[in-house]
């Protein structure tokens, strides 16, 4: 189990590295930078690292999880491609404070998750 977390986090750590935040539209103002974005990508890996792989159908997982980070500087899912996990994503996203400094407010985030089962 402890192998399947590494791989799981280190997965999610290499797609969120190489992740372009998705918003609707162009936007005007600066963006948030690649180490703010790795940053917050650990801080994330972290809050899902401990969800139950047993109800995943097959060995290996992929979702995106579409969330926003509010005026308050919380996390708020919007979406999880995978019906499967979207409780256990939710609960554990939902409203958590986002420790990196300077991540762009109320703007639409991506992230690519790729989860395997060993």
């Amino acid at each position: 189990m402890k192998t399947s977390k590494i791989f799981f986090l280190s997965t999610l750590f290499v797609l969120f590295s190489g992740l372009t935040a998705f918003a609707h539209g162009p936007s005007t103002s600066p963006t948030t930078s690649p180490s703010k974005n790795q940053t917050l990508a650990t801080q994330i890996s972290s809050l899902i690292s401990d969800i139950d792989l047993t109800s995943m159908p097959y060995d290996t997982q992929r979702m995106h999880i579409e969330f926003i980070v509010n005026n308050d500087n919380e996390i708020v899912v919007l979406d999880v491609s995978d019906p499967n996990f979207e409780s256990q994503i939710k609960s554990r996203l939902n409203y958590q404070e986002v420790k990196t400094m300077g991540v762009e407010k109320n703007k639409l985030f991506l992230i690519p998750v790729s989860m395997e089962r060993r």
